[in-house]
């Protein structure tokens, strides 16, 4: 019996990271390139192709809005987790819910809800505690380095709302230095995952072909051999993922090194599901968060989190020991 719900639990977390990848290339790419490429060619075949991805957007925002608080809920249910990151973990959902339902109540397409910020800061501030609670309880270290990215976004977010709290423009200084840090920890943090991933074991041999495709495609930007390519490495790229402070020589090398970190994550996945799924949620996942009437997003790195401690019931069902 446990073995099976392991087994769902393992499909259930793909099938979550595959509706991930598909919101990203077909509701954020969408809408950052349906208006520059509607202007360019609005033909009865360009609006097809918008409008079929248009539907594979929608259907899988809605699949990772559904999804992730299932995945939360059953890693506070039955995740090897200590009491205090349960209760996180559940008030986390609870309040996650509690946002979708209002935002609900107060009409979906309502641009004008937002939550009042001190709401807004106790949210985030919570869902930030949860994350710590539980990578200290589990001792997955690599999980800190990974959410650097998360934190300097959650960080732009709680500048903003403590000078409306404060009413004091003092701490737009804590706003604009995450969003100036943030592609640089983009670099970094990319850059430290390749390595552990390498002293991790994964084969160098097969990494040669990811390192080769992020080699091409920067070369190729730099010397703009290929016209309207640089824009979308170095405008759409950064835009859909939600990437703040990115300077003129950056998107070459976070998009090479974004391809090396899918690569490595992918190679991962036989050695540990548990971080290789962690990661590819927050690869796919987006660092500038539109606000917290949406959830989805903001959730995205603690789901990416509670993912280790729902692995950790797995192995244990399965009789197997987690590596950390």
């Amino acid at each position: 019996m446990e073995h099976k719900i392991g087994i769902n639990l393992t499909l259930f977390s793909l099938v979550y990271v595959i509706a991930l990848f598909l919101e990203l290339i077909f509701n954020r790419e969408f809408l950052a390139g349906v208006i520059p490429i509607g202007m360019i060619a609005n033909t009865p075949v360009v609006e097809r192709a918008f409008s079929i991805m248009f539907v594979i957007g929608a259907v899988a925002f809605g699949m990772v809005l559904i999804m992730q608080p299932i995945l939360l809920g059953s890693a506070a249910y039955i995740g090897k987790l200590n009491r205090p990151g349960k209760i996180l973990l559940w008030t986390s959902l609870y309040l996650s819910i509690l946002l979708d339902l209002v935002h609900v109540i107060y009409g979906v397409n309502n641009t004008s809800f937002d939550p009042p910020a001190l709401f807004s800061l106790v949210y985030v501030l919570i869902l930030i505690s949860a994350m710590l609670f539980i990578i200290t309880y589990l001792r997955k270290w690599i999980l800190l380095l990974l959410l650097i990215p998360d934190f300097l976004a959650y960080g732009t977010l709680i500048g903003n709302w403590l000078i409306q709290i404060m009413n004091s423009s003092v701490f737009g200084s804590i706003t604009a230095i995450c969003g100036e840090l943030m592609s640089y920890s983009v670099l970094v943090v990319g850059a430290g995952f390749l390595i552990y991933a390498i002293k991790r074991g994964i084969s160098v041999k097969l990494m040669i072909p990811f390192v080769v495709l992020a080699i091409v495609v920067g070369t190729m930007v730099y010397t703009n051999a290929i016209p309207g390519l640089g824009i979308m490495i170095g405008v759409v790229f950064p835009y859909i993922f939600g990437i703040l402070g990115v300077r003129n020589w950056m998107p070459p090398l976070i998009f090479a090194i974004g391809i090396m970190g899918l690569g490595s994550a992918f190679l991962l996945y036989k050695k540990d599901p548990a971080l290789s799924l962690s990661c590819f949620t927050l690869l796919f996942g987006s660092l500038i968060f539109d606000s917290v009437s949406t959830t989805v997003y903001l959730l995205i790195p603690l789901t990416a989190v509670a993912i280790q401690p729902l692995f950790g019931t797995i192995l244990e069902g399965q009789g197997l020991k987690g590596d950390r």
